[in-house]
Order: C-alpha cells, then structure tokens, then sequence
C-alpha cells in the first residue's frame, strides 16, 4: 500500500476494509519487522487528506493479538483497537509532524505496522487476580499447588500464621 503525497487527489485517499494479517507478517513486504503476535485480520479505515499545506492520516484499527501474561507466562488473547491522527509535512519537523522528502512517498503498510509495535501491551496479565509462578520451583499456582514449603515472610500477615488460638466450645 503506496501512497505518493505529491499526487494526492483533492478527494484524499481512503481505504476501509481488512488487511490480512498474513500480509501484515509477510518479512518480504516493506521494512517494519512483521507483528508476528497479530492473531486475526486486522479491520481498519484510514483516511489521508490535505490540511493547511501538510497531510493528516486518520487511522482506526481492530484485531485480536496473542500477548503472554507477565506474571505465569501463559498465551493470552485479547482484543486490541485504536483511533488515532498521523501528520506529515514536507517542510517542518516538529513534535507534531514528520518530515517526508518530496515527493512523499508514503508506505501505508509500514505505517500500520509501525502503530500496531508501539500499541502492543507490555504489561497484559490472564486474569486480574493472577497467582502467577511459585519462586521456588516454576509452578504455576493458577493452575494448583506446588510442592514447597515455602512460607511468604514479605506477605502483611506473615506473622499471623506462628500464633495458636485456643478452641472454644
């Protein structure tokens, strides 16, 4: 998906549909490292119109990605969607906008990837009440107990489990 600033129609350029997520991992297309995590198609419509003499791209995306939960390791798949506004300009570089050589060759596809990297979830967990690992021997606790004897000291009420309360009838 090659888009040429310079020879944008006064209509802009649009596309919404799916791009498949095969294209998306393909290593032989474009030069963003493929999100090999991308688990679905992706649905997503983009709009690239003038503004004031540089260029806004409208993008708005969807698909599932396999992420690992941070605390047990296991594969998760969650939902992962995004709206948001790139602006490019042939004359100023600035926080706002990226500067494109003349004649503003845009590689949508390297764009679309490039968002998807920046958009994935550094910190996803499986569950919100995730055991997560035993420190001692790798088990993980969501899924039973391990065999340690370990006892928590850094848990606040460590110090209960050592007291013996009397029975009363």
């Amino acid at each position: 998906m090659q888009v040429v600033l310079i020879e944008l129609a006064s209509t802009g350029w649009q596309f919404n549909g799916t791009i498949p997520k095969e294209l998306l991992q393909d290593c032989d297309v474009d030069n963003i490292e493929s999100p090999q995590w991308v688990c679905s198609d992706v649905i997503c419509s983009l709009d690239l119109q003038r503004e004031y003499g540089d260029f806004k791209l409208d993008i708005e995306w969807s698909f599932d990605g396999e992420d690992r939960c941070m605390r047990c390791q296991d594969k998760t798949v969650r939902a992962y969607q995004k709206k948001l506004s790139l602006f490019f300009s042939f004359e100023t570089d600035d926080e706002t906008r990226d500067l494109v050589e003349k004649p503003g060759d845009l590689n949508i596809l390297d764009i679309l990837r490039e968002e998807i990297w920046l958009n994935q979830n550094q910190s996803s967990l499986c569950k919100k009440k995730c055991k997560g690992l035993c420190t001692k021997c790798g088990v993980n606790r969501n899924r039973g107990q391990c065999q340690c004897d370990q006892v928590d000291v850094l848990h606040p009420f460590a110090g209960l489990r050592s007291l013996a309360f009397e029975k009363k009838d």
